[in-house]
């Protein structure tokens, strides 16, 4: 039996791990599996949510991992549906749609972009038939899957997205039948005790096989508490095996968007009666496991597609990303400022002149109730309200904004501010004697 040296002396010990993986052939060490290992994130189509999601502007949805979306109506949970759908198929991945509250057509598919010829549609309120068909799935995924591996080790695990919209309006069997015979009003907790035993069941395949779930779920408000407070629907299953757990809220839109609104007010003009112009959604991370848990923010417009670089508006500094709300000076308006003035300024080359072609020499002023952002990559100023676009944050800003700002205040702890200890700095003599002065009275 194979021994190794052992770390408290100079005698040996078992090698451990070697004998645990000879135990068994699907036993691994973990550095050596892809097990337990994140293979990608699927974007949501918002940029602040990807951050909320996995501490990253580039990430999102973690493949293998169960994500829940809990709120009232009304709040842009098939929204998000579609709109992650819509960006795993940009990254070749089949959606399989179970679709409890007969919500989906093919128009709105397709307008969001949903390629559905790569979408499998499944109408069904059945816990029992949903968790019944996810089963069946995985077991004959992971069994083509390893034999496809057996002769080609560089075989890809299936790029598959399951939804499920909504957990909230699954019932069981038993509960369509209670219905169906008059019986509606009859109590039934069989509901929660299946949840829990489908989830428990299909959550460990769906990691082995790298496949990234999307829940969407009802909230209720529990009178029980002290403090009323808003619950997901169907008991503790989710609770425990999703990674991320997401409350939604929702505020109105109107005011917030010029374009919205305008569109909203052309509308109305033409005798047409529009009660909101779209809502503002906010994501409060009740669970989380790959960020830290900070709320986000992004519009849900009812005229005009989901803009992803909504909310990051409030990350844009010139020092950090060379964007801010300010405007720019001519060298003469810049030499008529006070001192103090002036230090706040920063100088930059706006664009070429179109007649003379010179770079002129321009100075950015921070001004906080300035109508526009100061560009600078664009050496112009933009329009408070069309700064949500490509020119604006292109890829090079916004892996600068990634770096600078999103990864160093979203992201967990490395390794190695975990590990850190923290020490007593024996300098601090008189603060030192004082934090540890006590006397006991016996």
């Amino acid at each position: 039996m194979a021994r190794k040296k052992s770390t408290e002396g100079g005698g040996s010990s078992l090698d451990l791990l070697g004998v645990i993986a000879s135990a068994d052939s699907s036993l691994e060490i973990l550095t050596k599996s892809q097990v337990g290992k994140i293979r990608e994130y699927i974007p949501t189509g918002h940029y602040t949510l990807n951050a909320s999601l996995s501490g990253s502007l580039f990430g999102g949805i973690p493949s293998g991992r169960i994500v829940e979306f809990a709120g009232e109506k009304g709040t842009g949970k098939s929204y998000l549906c579609m709109d992650c759908m819509r960006e795993a198929q940009k990254m070749g991945y089949t959606c399989l749609l179970f679709d409890s509250e007969n919500s989906y057509d093919v128009s709105s598919l397709d307008r969001f972009g949903i390629d559905t010829d790569k979408l499998i549609l499944k109408q069904t309120n059945s816990i029992e038939e949903i968790g019944g068909l996810i089963s069946k799935l995985t077991t004959n995924l992971k069994a083509q899957y390893e034999k496809q591996l057996a002769s080609d080790p560089d075989t890809e695990k299936p790029r598959l997205m399951i939804v499920i919209d909504s957990f909230g309006a699954l019932t069981t069997t038993s509960g369509i039948d209670q219905v169906a015979s008059g019986e509606a009003g009859k109590l039934n907790l069989t509901k929660q005790k299946y949840m829990a035993q489908v989830f428990r069941a299909i959550t460990t395949p769906l990691g082995q096989l790298d496949i990234p779930m999307i829940v969407t779920n009802h909230v209720y408000v529990d009178q029980g508490s002290y403090v009323p407070t808003a619950k997901a629907a169907g008991g503790e299953a989710l609770n425990y095996n999703a990674s991320i757990i997401m409350m939604l809220s929702k505020a109105k839109l109107d005011g917030k968007d010029a374009i919205s609104d305008k569109l909203k007010q052309e509308s109305e003009d033409l005798g047409i009666e529009i009660q909101s112009s779209g809502c503002i959604v906010t994501c409060n991370p009740t669970k989380t496991r790959f960020a830290k848990p900070i709320k986000s923010k992004f519009y849900i417009s009812f005229f005009t597609k989901n803009n992803p670089y909504i909310g990051l508006e409030k990350f844009l500094t010139w020092d950090n990303v060379g964007i801010e709300r300010g405007k720019i000076l001519e060298k003469r308006e810049y030499e008529k400022l006070s001192d103090a003035d002036k230090a706040k300024c920063r100088k930059f080359d706006a664009l070429k002149d179109k007649d003379t072609g010179e770079t002129a020499e321009k100075y950015f002023q921070p001004k906080e109730t300035a109508r526009g952002y100061v560009v600078k990559h664009l050496g112009v100023s933009v329009p408070a309200n069309k700064i949500f676009c490509k020119s604006v944050f292109t890829d090079d800003i916004l892996e600068l904004l990634d770096e600078k700002v999103i990864r160093p205040n979203y992201e967990l702890p490395s390794k190695a501010e975990m590990m850190m200890e923290e020490d007593i700095d024996l300098s601090e003599g008189d603060s030192i004697k004082g934090a540890f002065d006590f006397s006991i009275d016996l």
